[in-house]
């Protein structure tokens, strides 16, 4: 066997023991709108549709490329900590920082594509958790009147599913 095969064969089983790891995670919890940070200053990791890697935590979000090695890295410390990330879209990855109420969406570079989304402004200052959505959307959930809102691409309201506790009793 060549050295490069074999090299070629650890990245194959390292990026399957992140792939398992992350499976086994996802079997006791529902990750389709992110992953939220659990333990301070350790490093977790993503694997989006295309098969790349992230590693990221509270702080910062890493992206590997093909060849292992560092390919790109985004940080902004003055919005406070990562809340969640989702990587369904790997060219519209959306980061939700829940201090400051604030989404970014990065392109496959890691760099800010358009501008910050600030859910202050749009009324939704209590909004505990955001995910992605179909058509570049956006869903938050609303903490305060207990109820899931899709925002289209323009930011307007598509969709408003309320507490199904008070409709259900």
């Amino acid at each position: 066997m060549r050295f490069c095969d074999f090299k070629k064969s650890i990245r194959f089983f390292i990026l399957l023991g992140f792939s398992f790891s992350l499976h086994q995670v996802a079997l006791g919890q529902d990750f389709r709108c992110g992953k939220p940070f659990s333990h301070i200053g350790e490093s977790n990791w993503l694997i989006d549709r295309l098969g790349q890697v992230y590693a990221y935590n509270e702080k910062e979000i890493l992206k590997f490329s093909k060849t292992d090695s560092l390919f790109n890295r985004f940080s902004q410390l003055a919005w406070g900590p990562i809340h969640y990330i989702d990587v369904t879209n790997p060219l519209k990855i959306l980061v939700f920082y829940k201090e400051s109420v604030r989404i970014v969406f990065l392109d496959n570079t890691l760099t800010p594509n358009g501008e910050v989304v600030d859910l202050i402004s749009l009324g939704y200052d209590q909004a505990e958790a955001v995910c992605s959505s179909y058509d570049n959307g956006i869903w938050i959930y609303n903490r305060v009147n207990f109820n899931l809102i899709r925002l289209n691409a323009q930011l307007q309201i598509n969709v408003i599913i309320p507490n199904l506790n008070q409709i259900l009793g």
